[in-house]
């Protein structure tokens, strides 16, 4: 990834978050991706791979990044930040 690290203000202690030197999660206990850039790395994610390494497959897109369908049809649930109202948000009902 890029030195976004070097520059990124700390995680308040509140949030557990981590952090991966690929955009791919590397641990099977993650609740949700949360995309705050438009790096490619992100469009280009085998999304199905992702999907079955989190516990709970959720993506939040601030960027309007991704494509909704091929992530919904990978089994994540998607959102995203300024595209209007879903009619099928496909999140979970405890998220």
């Amino acid at each position: 990834m890029p030195g976004a690290t070097r520059r990124s203000r700390p995680i308040p202690t509140w949030v557990r978050s981590e952090s991966w030197p690929t955009p791919t999660p590397q641990r099977s206990d993650a609740d949700a991706i949360v995309v705050l850039t438009e790096w490619a790395q992100f469009r280009m994610l085998d999304w199905m791979k992702v999907a079955k390494v989190m516990r709970t497959p959720v993506v939040v897109d601030t960027r309007n990044l991704l494509d909704s369908e091929v992530l919904r049809r990978s089994g994540i649930a998607y959102t995203s930040l300024g595209r209007g109202l879903d009619t099928w948000s496909g999140m979970p009902d405890s998220v």
